[in-house]
């Protein structure tokens, strides 16, 4: 009776934990799928020496496979009349690129030691320049998603945008946030 109740046991705490990293595995799908409809989203709202971004808009993922795959997704299924050609790039085949030709990249978490070459090779992009972990706006990005309170929100650096030549809409900046 007690190995009964020691596997009854057993099984109720894999169980359990089990549905722990399920759930969380599912959060973390759902976060970055919210980040790939704000990417999307940031390019309608975007301007570039007055005009809009080009069709087809060229974006650049840097190290984050599983966005690169949710923003082709999205960029298919969308009922946004704008191309979008997304392209997945190493962070070091990016560091020794010649030219950006992106007008959009966004970077993924784990990169922050190659960020002052990333940023050295993108000083004159001009593309809109979006990262995910702390510290990234005041490394040289343009733009940081930020987690707080379990919700999606973002930082933006307008200094940077103007040096840049690049306007956000009002309607956007309304939405941003004081860097934290």
């Amino acid at each position: 009776m007690a190995t009964l109740i020691h596997r009854f046991l057993a099984s109720s705490l894999l169980l359990s934990g089990l549905l722990i990293i399920s759930s969380l595995s599912a959060q973390t799908l759902q976060i970055d799928s919210l980040k790939a409809n704000y990417l999307e989203g940031f390019i309608d709202f975007v301007w570039r020496d007055g005009k809009e971004l080009p069709t087809p808009t060229h974006v650049g993922v840097v190290g984050d496979s599983d966005m690169a795959s949710l923003l082709v997704n999205l960029s298919k299924s969308s009922s946004n009349k704008r191309a979008i050609i997304v392209s997945q790039i190493a962070m070091e085949d990016f560091i020794h690129a010649s030219t950006c030709g992106y007008d959009l990249i966004f970077v993924g978490s784990g990169h922050k030691k190659n960020w002052p070459q990333f940023f050295e090779q993108t000083s004159t992009c001009r593309a809109l320049i979006v990262g995910e972990e702390k510290g990234f706006i005041k490394a040289g990005g343009t733009i940081e998603l930020i987690v707080l309170k379990n919700r999606l929100r973002f930082c933006v650096d307008n200094s940077k945008l103007n040096e840049q030549g690049i306007k956000l809409s009002s309607k956007l900046l309304e939405l941003a946030i004081e860097q934290p």
